[in-house]
């Protein structure tokens, strides 16, 4: 864009403020490939609400969609998307970093249009999620990581190979995902690379010898979860009987978010903890096609359905005051 369109749609803000007392200066701004930003410097005593709740306004001064205010850094900021945006290209993007470190990926542009980049290594990255609603663009910035890595370093340095949702392959396509991996292995090979292959999986039965006749290479299954995890109470709660004629008893769900505790032996297990193990449990050993009926502690052992109890008592008649 040019600075002469800048500087009016600069004048017009402006404008606007002072039209409806609130006034600010703008300083300066940024332009990205999709929004144009512009810095504000409010009059003493205008407060942050007063400009945001002035963005339509501005907006239309503007000739814009939607306008939005935003504090960043101690500074207040319009932003409004630009009438030509622009795509953002991974190889421009690239060619203005000179030296990008191992492992690090390129995820786009911050809001002041430089380069973001993620260091997986890092030990402030713990994890990297990936979030937002449909049509937003996850998998393009995936792409784009997965993209970004593959160019900036040396194939020899390909470390692991993640395969992640491990599943039955039939057919043709079947046949085709186990050709694909083998092939990938012989390129490994080829650049001197050794990888480790990572599969997961929650839904098939024998995952080790899966992935085995998947990848062609031996595995070794991790079935077990070795993260440490505080101790665990499971509280079997036979709610009260209301009709003795008909057998109905009160709600399971309903009598599980009231706090159980045994003050001369156990300690009180709030509420928060009550429905954050509770539920799950006495919701997943109802017996069959029954209503409101919780199977005993043994059942529950005798079917596999829990493990371990810690005999926490639950006074039958406590109720909350």
């Amino acid at each position: 864009m040019r600075r002469q369109e800048l500087e009016f749609q600069a004048d017009r803000i402006e404008m606007v403020l002072r039209d409806y007392k609130a006034p600010a200066r703008v300083t300066g701004g940024h332009v990205t490939p999709r929004w144009i930003q512009f810095l504000l410097q409010t009059a003493p005593g205008i407060k942050v609400n007063r400009v945001e709740s002035l963005s339509r306004e501005i907006a239309l001064a503007l000739g814009a969609p939607s306008a939005r205010v935003t504090t960043y850094g101690g500074a207040m900021r319009v932003e409004v998307p630009r009438p030509d945006p622009q795509p953002v290209r991974l190889m421009s993007m690239l060619a203005r970093l000179p030296h990008i470190p191992f492992g690090t990926a390129v995820l786009g542009l911050a809001d002041d249009g430089a380069p973001l980049l993620l260091r997986l290594p890092s030990p402030d990255v713990a994890h990297g999620l990936v979030a937002g609603t449909t049509g937003s663009g996850k998998t393009a910035l995936v792409q784009a990581m997965v993209a970004s890595l593959a160019l900036t370093h040396r194939r020899s340095q390909l470390q692991f190979v993640v395969i992640d949702e491990l599943h039955t392959y039939r057919g043709l396509f079947g046949s085709h995902v186990a050709n694909v991996i083998r092939r990938l292995r012989r390129v490994c090979r080829h650049y001197g690379a050794d990888p480790v292959f990572i599969c997961a999986s929650a839904t098939i039965a024998n995952p080790g010898p899966f992935a085995e006749k998947l990848v062609g290479l031996p595995f070794i299954e991790v079935t077990e979860d070795g993260s440490p995890q505080p101790e665990k109470a499971i509280v079997f709660w036979n709610p009260p009987l209301l009709d003795a004629a008909l057998g109905q008893r009160a709600s399971a769900l309903a009598e599980a978010s009231y706090p159980a505790y045994d003050a001369n032996q156990y300690q009180q297990v709030a509420n928060q903890d009550t429905s954050r193990f509770m539920d799950p449990v006495i919701s997943s050993v109802y017996e069959p096609g029954s209503v409101n009926k919780v199977i005993t502690a043994a059942a529950a052992l005798q079917r596999g359905i829990v493990t371990q109890t810690t005999g926490i008592h639950v006074p039958p008649t406590y109720r909350a005051s």
